[in-house]
């Protein structure tokens, strides 16, 4: 299946310029545990730029931590005809994707049995505990369920719309026909971090 490509933008500045820019209007995405919103400083945007790569995401800060569930705005910065191209996708961080595979992995072996064992019992309303049993029909779907939930990167419109707002101002770029949506790029900033 081809990955689809998000944004695609347009900046009259050359690649490393546009770079600097971002990499100076943006917090570092490195943990800290003392610092308010999981992240060192004090911007809306936290990331990473190496190369002509970048992530984005925004800071959260109600929880006062990082929350690993939101989708990330991985992107890169190539040289254009009259510029820069800034294309970008939304993902969920790679351990996000890996733990939800597993959880659903896991949910479907332990809920299978437990859902074959419960529902004779819950249909044919012979046995004596048929709470019990109904429980024991309804769980496996909702843990199934709850994985498959998880999947989704939950960043919801009003946060993508900052995010993707703020590389628009910081790059001053402009949106962009490409000649297709599909990308053929992985980024590498999406890296496996099992502890933070």
């Amino acid at each position: 299946m081809a990955k689809k490509l998000d944004l695609a933008l347009h900046s009259d500045d050359s690649p490393e310029i546009c770079l600097a820019k971002l990499a100076e209007q943006i917090d570092l995405d490195q943990p800290s545990l003392s610092a308010p919103g999981g992240y060192k400083g004090d911007r809306p945007i936290v990331g990473c730029v190496a190369g002509n790569e970048f992530r984005l995401h925004k800071r959260q800060r109600p929880f006062g931590r990082k929350n690993t569930y939101v989708a990330v705005l991985f992107g890169r910065i190539t040289a254009d005809a009259h510029g820069a191209l800034i294309e970008a996708y939304w993902e969920a961080w790679r351990k996000v994707r890996v733990y939800t595979r597993i959880l659903l992995a896991v949910s479907i072996v332990a809920g299978a049995p437990i859902f074959l064992m419960f529902l004779p019992c819950a249909l044919s309303g012979t046995c004596a505990d048929q709470g019990g049993h109904w429980i024991g029909v309804i769980l496996p779907f909702a843990s199934i369920l709850g994985a498959l939930l998880l999947r989704r990167p939950w960043l919801g419109a009003k946060e993508r719309t900052l995010v993707t707002g703020f590389l628009k101002r910081a790059l001053a770029a402009v949106p962009r026909q490409v000649p297709s949506e599909n990308r053929d790029w992985e980024s590498s900033l999406d890296e496996f971090r099992l502890w933070v």
